[in-house]
């Protein structure tokens, strides 16, 4: 299939439109990419299909004769009444984009399931295959607790969330807002005991795309629980599942008394996201339902 692929492509960092893109030619796909901004080109173009993220120029996407498809990662609607304003943006921008597009895919499985067009389907993120695998942590000094994410990201909550940690663990607790991405990203988590995941925003049916990107480079994980992930990874084999803050802060404790305990798990994750939470394994799916709804081949 000749797949024509507008996104944010060769921004560098974390690199998800290359690692789909990487996948789709995998499976065997033809991919032409244009940039976001490149809109215009849209006119221009022909292909068996149309995929996007962000576009936002819907009228000319509008005029697009071959089917067209969306896959969104964030999520939607957030409980956090500080990000009122960006989730009522989010809604109407996806709800004039699922008009327009004959299938969307969200990694937001609460979107899709108050979805009357028939047109969403659930899908999460996956890890780049390009990347995984273990890290080097060398000789510099471990790291007992690490978060890597904008602090801001997740609302209030997410600001507490941080700021609690903080407070309870200081010199054993690292975060990184931003700038450490692919095997950069590998080698630190390599140093690390144990990588944390915010309560915010995380529910039975969405998660961040931290859970692949660590779990693919051997990390381990204590992750708020949420059904859908719980589906995917086990409990005490390929990461850690806390629900609540208290029950998050005994574990955290007794990771850091015992450290090389965490490390069993990291080969089971990491050998799970291989097997089945690759972007491979998640445009395969796409692939699939589209071939399935548009008749497309």
């Amino acid at each position: 299939m000749k797949i024509v692929y507008f996104a944010k492509h060769d921004s560098g960092g974390n690199d998800d439109e290359g690692a789909i893109s990487y996948a789709l030619e995998y499976l065997g796909h033809s991919v032409i990419k244009f940039q976001e901004y490149q809109e215009m080109a849209m006119q221009q173009c022909s292909g068996d299909l149309l995929l996007c993220h962000l576009l936002h120029d819907l009228k000319c996407l509008e005029r697009v004769a071959v089917p067209k498809v969306f896959w969104c990662f964030d999520c939607i609607i957030s409980a956090d009444p500080f990000l009122r304003e960006r989730s009522e943006i989010r809604s109407g921008w996806i709800r004039e984009l699922t008009r327009v597009c004959d299938l969307g895919f969200c990694a937001d499985g609460d979107w899709v399931s108050q979805d009357d067009t028939g047109k969403l389907y659930w899908l999460t993120q996956g890890a780049d295959e390009r990347v995984v695998g273990k890290g080097i942590a060398g000789s510099q000094k471990r790291i007992p607790l690490l978060f890597t994410g904008i602090k801001q990201g997740g609302g209030r909550q997410r600001v507490s969330w941080i700021e609690e940690i903080e407070r309870e663990y200081g010199p054993y607790f690292l975060h990184v807002e931003k700038g450490r991405y692919g095997r950069d990203l590998a080698d630190l988590i390599a140093r690390t005991d144990l990588v944390l995941a915010p309560d915010s925003p995380a529910t039975d049916r969405y998660w961040g795309n931290r859970v692949y990107n660590v779990l693919g480079f051997g990390g381990s994980l204590l992750h708020p629980y949420c059904a859908g992930l719980a589906e995917q990874y086990f409990n005490g084999d390929d990461l850690l599942f806390y629900s609540g803050r208290e029950e998050m802060h005994n574990i955290i404790r007794r990771v850091l008394d015992r450290p090389e305990q965490s490390k069993e798990m990291t080969s089971h994750g990491l050998r799970k996201t291989i097997q089945s939470h690759l972007y491979r394994h998640r445009c395969e799916e796409m692939m699939q339902v589209v071939k399935e709804k548009l008749r497309v081949n």
